[in-house]
C-alpha cells in the first residue's frame, strides 16, 4: 500500500492531537470584590435556594415559604447554606479530594529521540543515525498504595472538617440567638416596671401634694424611674445589636431579618448533665477528635511511604536504533544505588510528624476534658441560682397575690400594691438572668460534647416554678 507524501506529513501532527486531547485547559475565574459584595447585600432568608436547601435535607416541603415563624433548625440550615466558614470547609475538602487522585496517578514513561548525522560516511549509506529509546518508571515496595492512604486520611479529615464547621456555625447561631432572646425578654421585662414606676412616681406625687409624704420620697422615685428608662434604651440598644450579630451568624445582611418571626429553642425544663458514657463518647467521637485521628493516621502512612523509598525504584529502558541500514534493539536497565544514604532524614521527619499528630491528639482530649469540667461545674452552680431565683419568684408571686387581695379588700392603697408590682419585676430581672446562665453553660457542654442537650436525657431535673 503507498502511502502519500502529504498523509506522512500529516502523521506526526495526528500523534500529537492524539497524545495532548486528553489536557486541561485553563479556564480564568477572577474574583470581583464589588460582585461579591452586592451579591452578599441581596441575600435573604426567603430564597428559593434557601427553601431547596432546607427542605433537601429536613426531607419535608416548607408550605407556607417563608414560614410565618423561623425555628433554630430553619435558621441553621439557613446558615450552614449561607456560611463562608462551610463553604471554606468545603472548599479545603476538595483540595485533599484533588489530592487523592494526584496520589492515585502513576509516573509517566518517557522517550527520547537521538537523530545523529555521520558527514563521513561511506557512499552508498544512509549518512542517518536514528535511535529512540523509552523510560518506564516502575515503582516499588507498595509506594502508590502508601501515597494513597496517606492522601485518603487527609481527605477524610478535611470531610470531617466539615462537620466540625457546621457545629461551629450551630453554636455561633445558638449564642447569638440566646443574645437576643435576653435582650428582647429584658426589654419586655424593663417596659414592665417603667410603666409601673411611671404610675407610682404619679401616685407619690399626689400624696406629696397633699402634703402626706415630702419631696425626698418623690424624688429617689423619679431617680428610679429615670433609671429603668435607662436601661431600657440601653437593651433596646442590646437587641439591635444582637439582632445585627444574628444575621452575622447566619451569613446575611442585617436587613434580611427584617420582619422575621423566631422561635427560640430556649425551654424552662433543663435536659440532664450528660451521663459518664456519654461524656467518654465526646472524646473519642467529636468530629474534631475522628480527624486529628485522621490526620495521625496519614502521618503513618507518609511515615510507611519514606520507609518504603529506602528502596530504589526500577527504571526499564527499552531502545531502538537504526544505523547505517542495520536495525538494533535493546533494553536498559537503571536503578539507584542507596549507598551515600537511605532516606533516614526524610524518614526522621515522618516519625516526627507522626509523633506531632500524637501529641495533638491527646492535647486536644485534655482540651476537651477541661472544657467539659468547666462546663459542667459552672452548668450546676447556675442551676442553684436558678432555683433559689425560682423560689424568692414565688415567693413575690405570693406576696403580689396577698397585695392585691388587700387592695381590692380596701385593707391597702394602690401605692403598696405597685411597691410589690415593682419588687416582683426586680425578681424577674434577676431570675432572668440565672436562666440566661444555666443556657449559657447548656451551651458550654453541648460545644464540649458536641451533641445537643436534647439528646442527653429524655428526663428533666426541674419543672419552671412560675409559669411566665
Amino acid at each position: 500500500m503507498r502511502i502519500s507524501g502529504s498523509y506522512r506529513r500529516l502523521h506526526p501532527t495526528l500523534a500529537l492531537l492524539v497524545l495532548f486531547a486528553g489536557c486541561a485547559h485553563f479556564t480564568p475565574k477572577p474574583v470581583e470584590l464589588d460582585k461579591s459584595a452586592s451579591a452578599f447585600e441581596a441575600r435573604t432568608l426567603a430564597a428559593p435556594e434557601v427553601k431547596s436547601f432546607i427542605e433537601k435535607n429536613t426531607r419535608k416541603e416548607i408550605r407556607p415559604w417563608p414560614p410565618e415563624t423561623w425555628d433554630f433548625d430553619e435558621l441553621l440550615l439557613a446558615a450552614v447554606y449561607y456560611s463562608p466558614r462551610m463553604d471554606v470547609a468545603r472548599a479545603r475538602w476538595a483540595v485533599r479530594e484533588a489530592g487523592v487522585k494526584t496520589a492515585e496517578e502513576r509516573p509517566n514513561p518517557s522517550v527520547d529521540l537521538l537523530p545523529q548525522y555521520d558527514a563521513n560516511s561511506p557512499a552508498g549509506l544512509v549518512p542517518w543515525t536514528v535511535g529512540i529509546s523509552f523510560d518506564i518508571p516502575i515503582e516499588t515496595a507498595h509506594k502508590r498504595g502508601y501515597r494513597i492512604a496517606a492522601a485518603s486520611r487527609l481527605s477524610e479529615a478535611a470531610r470531617l472538617d466539615i462537620a466540625e464547621a457546621e457545629w461551629t456555625v450551630r453554636s455561633v447561631l445558638r449564642s447569638r440567638l440566646l443574645d437576643l432572646y435576653g435582650a428582647d425578654m429584658a426589654l419586655e421585662i424593663l417596659r414592665e416596671k417603667s410603666d409601673i414606676l411611671g404610675e407610682a412616681v404619679k401616685a407619690l406625687e399626689e400624696r406629696a401634694a397633699s402634703g402626706e409624704i415630702s419631696s425626698i420620697d418623690v424624688t429617689a422615685a423619679r431617680v428610679a424611674l429615670e433609671d429603668t428608662k435607662t436601661l431600657y434604651l440601653k437593651a433596646k440598644a442590646n437587641s439591635e445589636r444582637a439582632r445585627t450579630r444574628l444575621a452575622a451568624s447566619i451569613g446575611i445582611p442585617s436587613s434580611a431579618l427584617d420582619g422575621a418571626a423566631i422561635t427560640y429553642p430556649f425551654k424552662e425544663s433543663i435536659a440532664e448533665p450528660p451521663a459518664a458514657v456519654l461524656q467518654r463518647k465526646s472524646l473519642t467521637g467529636r468530629a474534631d477528635m475522628l480527624a486529628s485521628l485522621e490526620r495521625y493516621r496519614a502521618a503513618e502512612a507518609a511515615l510507611q511511604l519514606e520507609i518504603a523509598k529506602q528502596y530504589p525504584d526500577i527504571h526499564l529502558g527499552p531502545g531502538y536504533t537504526y544505523d547505517q541500514e542495520i536495525n538494533r534493539w535493546g533494553i536498559g536497565f537503571t536503578v539507584e544505588l542507596p549507598v551515600l544514604n537511605h532516606n533516614e532524614g526524610p524518614i526522621a521527619e515522618a516519625e516526627a510528624r507522626r509523633s506531632e499528630a500524637g501529641a495533638d491528639i491527646k492535647a486536644l482530649q485534655a482540651r476537651i476534658i477541661g472544657e467539659l469540667d468547666t462546663a459542667q461545674a459552672g452548668y450546676k452552680a447556675a442551676i442553684a441560682r436558678l432555683k433559689a431565683a425560682d423560689r424568692l419568684l414565688v415567693e413575690g408571686k405570693k406576696r403580689l397575690g396577698g397585695a392585691q387581695s388587700r387592695l381590692e379588700a380596701g385593707e391597702a392603697d394602690r401605692l403598696a400594691y405597685l411597691g410589690e408590682m415593682i419588687e416582683f419585676e426586680t425578681l424577674k430581672e434577676s431570675r432572668l438572668e440565672s436562666f440566661l446562665d444555666v443556657q449559657r453553660f447548656t451551651g458550654l457542654m453541648e460545644d464540649a460534647i458536641q451533641r445537643p442537650a436534647s439528646e442527653w436525657s429524655n428526663k428533666d431535673v426541674r419543672k419552671p416554678l412560675v409559669s411566665e
